[in-house]
């Protein structure tokens, strides 16, 4: 499941923008394979596809 450990780590953060995996900025969510969330304090979720067999799901990847 998505973001169910340390979640204590992002308590109080706010939301910035998201990003490409390429870095660029979003308008809006349609058609992108990964997001980053980037918060105002500079640190990153990067988020993206995690295909299970047949079945696709997001996955947290990695933190910046």
């Amino acid at each position: 499941m998505l973001l169910t450990e340390n979640m204590d780590k992002y308590e109080g953060k706010t939301l910035s923008h998201f990003e490409n995996e390429y870095g660029r900025k979003l308008k809006d969510l349609h058609m992108t394979t990964d997001i980053v969330i980037v918060f105002t304090d500079g640190s990153k979720i990067i988020l993206g596809q995690d295909w299970r067999g047949s079945e696709c799901y997001f996955s947290q990847y990695d933190q910046v």
